[in-house]
């Protein structure tokens, strides 16, 4: 509070009046009766001086504590002004999302930082400025009950909360954050203030290398299983090699027409199976050796095309997507027709009521591209697993468990890569990526 002093008393002009006045009274003598007379400067005053001077005085002194403060209320909201400004510019340039929201259901949002515009495409204020935009619209169905019963768990307990869950942006695409908050009493009032770090980069660098740990302990038992098979194939083959001999030998030496001869047939029938089934081994083992030269895989899979058309099911419609001038592959004629050959039987057979094969060529990069899709029954996660070893069927005694152990192995040979999606009731894709030949 300012209070007028002395040397102040004089600039102020409307005071001279009613001492003026009094001062007039006293000459002509008039008596007042003094009482506690206060000086200022050399000016004696009466009791009624003194009044008058004193409520003229409070008047200014309560015009400039009046003005004193109008003057502390700016300074204050200057200062709260720019603290919330720095407050906002240090949440807003933290590396995640604060939140604050309260504990009504669905978790009303109270705050949001700027960074939630990063993450979802969707500015703050959209947020604050619609009731039905809550904490858990922003998440999943399938997260909203796990994040909900962290939430409450903490309210209850009166501690904090810390999960990893997914939040949807405006085109419906999915990240996943870290979550961490804690409860928060202010007054009588409770709220939730936490922090959403986007963790999607690192959690696709987590699945990469989950895939691809996956795929070199596959690529390892796949190898050992391919020395296993590529022995056996050599103990069979021996074992083939004089009864094929023998049976020949028999065969001049029975008549066309006879019992004997109809056996020696059906000895040499089930010998060239049973080389049949070697030679798929060694190619599955890679020990078998081959011939590679430039080959145009559109034209390999014109010339299966016709023969698959008479081994399916009439039910089944096949279509060819090919790309026109598509670079050569080094590969094996016989080989790639095996490969798409076998594709197709075994989506055929996932099509027993009839359904669509699509078989596609398309380069990506420097690879050319096969891919054989269909619209079957598709395969679980425990199938696609085993699917590529030996002896693995699922058809039973009508099943060699050789057909994708082959294409597995003449894959690996060209240097290409096999990858598969599947859902069961959904269908099943195959794609082969193979290194274009080097002119």
């Amino acid at each position: 509070m300012k209070i007028i002093s002395q040397k102040e008393f004089p600039k102020r002009p409307l005071l001279y009046i009613p001492l003026l006045v009094l001062a007039i009274l006293e000459i002509i003598g008039i008596t007042i009766v003094k009482t506690g007379i206060p000086t200022m400067g050399h000016v004696t005053l009466t009791g009624l001086t003194a009044l008058a001077f004193i409520l003229i005085n409070n008047r200014y002194i309560a015009n400039d504590t009046e003005m004193f403060l109008e003057e502390q209320i700016a300074i204050r909201t200057k200062e709260l002004i720019e603290s919330e400004g720095r407050f906002r510019s240090l949440v807003n340039n933290i590396p995640g999302v604060t939140y604050r929201c309260g504990i009504e259901k669905y978790f009303p949002i109270v705050f949001l930082s700027q960074e939630i515009e990063r993450l979802t495409g969707i500015p703050d204020i959209n947020f604050l400025n619609d009731n039905n935009k809550t904490m858990l619209s922003l998440i999943p169905i399938e997260d909203q009950v796990l994040l909900n019963k962290f939430i409450r768990k903490a309210l209850d307990e009166k501690s904090s909360y810390r999960l990893e869950h997914r939040i949807l942006d405006k085109e419906g695409q999915i990240h996943w954050v870290l979550n961490k908050g804690n409860r928060i009493l202010e007054g009588e009032k409770i709220f939730v203030d936490g922090v959403m770090m986007d963790i999607t980069e690192e959690k696709r660098l987590a699945q990469d290398k989950e895939q691809l740990e996956h795929q070199y302990l596959q690529a390892q038992k796949m190898e050992s299983v391919g020395r296993l098979a590529g022995g056996i194939a050599h103990d069979i083959n021996n074992l083939l090699t004089p009864i094929m001999a023998y049976a020949d030998l028999l065969s001049p030496l029975v008549e066309d027409d006879s019992e004997e001869a109809a056996y020696v047939k059906q000895i040499t029938k089930a010998s060239t199976r049973a080389r049949d089934l070697v030679t798929r081994l060694l190619v599955y083992s890679r020990q078998q050796k081959q011939e590679y030269t430039e080959l145009d895989l559109n034209e390999t899979i014109d010339e299966i095309t016709l023969l698959l058309r008479e081994t399916l099911n009439r039910k089944i419609k096949m279509i060819i997507r090919t790309t026109p001038q598509l670079p050569f592959i080094m590969g094996n004629r016989n080989q790639w027709e095996q490969v798409v050959m076998n594709l197709a039987v075994n989506a055929g057979d996932a099509m027993p009521n009839g359904g669509v094969i699509t078989i596609e060529t398309h380069t990506e990069e420097d690879q050319v591209v096969l891919a054989v899709s269909d619209t079957g029954l598709g395969m679980s996660t425990e199938i696609t697993e085993h699917m590529f070893e030996p002896f693995y069927t699922t058809k039973g005694m009508n099943g060699t468990g050789l057909g994708l152990a082959t294409v597995y192995g003449i894959v690996e040979r060209h240097k290409a890569k096999i990858t598969v999606s599947s859902q069961q009731d959904r269908g099943t894709e195959f794609r082969i990526a193979i290194p274009i030949a080097q002119s």
